[in-house]
């Protein structure tokens, strides 16, 4: 029997280590957390859970939550507590089967919130298939959408503001960079919906999208001791450098699901590895939509544009593959990604898709050209 252990501000590095596969039990505690970018790709890795789930637990070491305020206290009030409450066959508190009104009690925290999970520093934003596809914050909010029933993307910049003020943000989106974390989220969003959902259909009944935004504080020594990725460390300190006393943060943008990969969303052509496929995915004119401004969106590419135009450091795990690449550093004139990086994760850790950027808070706008040293 494998079982996961989700602790104080689990890691990427961390989640890449677990096998779902083998996989019967999670444990989680009151104290359960990630660090930023992590959570979408724990959420992305249920993709490799037996699509029956067999006997599957959720152990959790804590009192049942109660109330609408004790579940909001707890994982369980995010993107992957959420998730993999809905793939567990059975969840335990301190020992205790939960009560049969448990997973209709978190039905109802999703829906009066609609569908906008999380407090202080991690906010996410839930779709549940079937049943919301899109989350009711965004479907109630969608009376100006697309003749497909997509949002639009005004709808996607209302929710962004309320979110990020929420989190106490004061700068983040300014007139110069709101237009890119739109497009960002929205292309994300619109390719998980039409391409992230499983094809199996034990999995389809079951399957978890969600947004994630996250908040990072940049203290340089709190930053030297956290669990990052040496490329993420770099790229916080480089913003740190540059905020001087300025007291800015960064903000980690994630577009998760559990689909197949987005390798595997455009024919194979002869001879063609999954790492070329996987690159040919972002090259603009790749879609397997009707043509037409109406009726596509402009895909994958779109989202390394914005990632370029924000200078931010973006991170892309498909399957098991995984691409990571700072556009802050002036190296990228043009925004295009280096697939000659694209790394094998280990056999063992299998996800969908998971698509984050990092996001510096500027103080004036996106041509501070004193925020990173070059």
């Amino acid at each position: 029997m494998s079982t996961i252990r989700i602790s104080e501000r689990t890691s990427v590095d961390e989640v890449i280590g677990w096998d779902m596969s083998r996989c019967q039990a999670a444990r989680i505690s009151k104290r359960s957390s990630f660090e930023a970018g992590a959570q979408g790709l724990a959420l992305a890795s249920l993709a490799g859970l037996s699509s029956d789930g067999e006997d599957f637990l959720l152990d959790c070491d804590f009192e049942e939550p109660r109330t609408p305020e004790e579940l909001n206290a707890t994982l369980f009030s995010s993107a992957f507590g959420f998730a993999i409450s809905r793939r567990a066959k059975r969840i335990h508190f301190m020992g205790k089967p939960a009560a049969p009104d448990f997973k209709p009690a978190l039905a109802d925290l999703y829906k009066s919130k609609g569908g906008v999970l999380g407090l202080g520093a991690a906010r996410s934003l839930v779709c549940v298939d079937p049943i919301f596809p899109l989350p009711p914050e965004l479907a109630e909010a969608g009376m100006e959408q697309t003749d497909e029933g997509f949002p639009a993307p005004s709808v996607f910049g209302a929710m962004l503001q309320r979110t990020v003020q929420a989190m106490g943000f004061r700068r983040l989106l300014g007139s110069a960079g709101e237009s890119s974390v739109v497009s960002f989220i929205y292309e994300a969003l619109r390719n998980s919906l039409e391409h992230g959902i499983p094809s199996d259909f034990a999995r389809r009944s079951r399957s978890t999208r969600a947004l994630v935004v996250e908040k990072v504080v940049l203290q340089g020594s709190d930053v030297a001791s956290r669990r990052l990725s040496p490329e993420l460390k770099e790229y916080l300190a480089r913003i740190s450098e540059g905020n001087k006393d300025l007291g800015l943060g960064a903000a980690c943008f994630t577009v998760a699901d559990q689909g197949n990969g987005i390798q595997f969303t455009l024919p194979a052509k002869l001879e063609e590895s999954a790492e070329q496929r996987l690159a040919r995915a972002f090259q603009p004119g790749e879609s397997r939509k009707p043509s037409g401004v109406v009726k596509r969106g402009l895909g994958l590419p779109a989202v390394v544009s914005a990632a370029h135009h924000l200078q931010a450091l973006v991170r892309i795990t498909s399957g098991n593959l995984d691409l990571t690449q700072d556009f802050s550093t002036g190296e990228h004139k043009y925004p295009t990604l280096e697939f000659s990086s694209v790394r094998a994760l280990p056999s063992t850790f299998l996800a969908g898709t998971c698509v984050s950027i990092f996001v510096p808070e500027f103080s004036r706008d996106l041509d501070q050209g004193s925020l990173f040293g070059r």
